[in-house]
């Protein structure tokens, strides 16, 4: 029973970032704006289900499944902003180190990654020429 509840919980994850991607492509913005962090957040919370079920707890995936937790965060605040609170997300500081955040998260995790894996790399792998 609690694995047809998270096929039919993905299926939902799923479904609202295929709706995100056609309110793109007809240019509704105030759907865009409504799904996007929808599906950001969808992201990350996929990544620390499938993290969970598979036990396979690494601190560099842990922390892509982040990326997508915080991306959900700021577009919330991008919604909330553009939507209901009439100021221009545009010009706002905080979205700005907001979304800064999923990138050093994500520079992170590349060093944890490669500080952890290069040595399982043969030395003609890494080779630039």
């Amino acid at each position: 029973m609690a694995r047809l509840f998270v096929i039919f919980i993905m299926f939902l994850l799923h479904s609202s970032t295929a709706a995100y991607v056609v309110s793109n492509i007809i240019a509704n913005d105030l759907i865009s704006n409504i799904l996007s962090p929808v599906a950001a957040l969808s992201s990350g919370i996929m990544v620390f289900v499938t993290l969970k079920a598979k036990g396979f707890l690494k601190s560099s995936w842990f922390l892509i499944g982040a990326v997508g937790i915080f991306w959900g965060i700021a577009d919330l605040i991008w919604m909330l902003m553009a939507n209901f609170w009439g100021i221009d997300p545009e010009e706002s500081v905080l979205l700005l180190y907001l979304y800064l955040i999923p990138n050093l998260i994500i520079f992170f995790s590349a060093f944890i990654y490669l500080q952890k894996n290069v040595n399982k790399w043969h030395s003609f792998q890494l080779a630039t020429k």
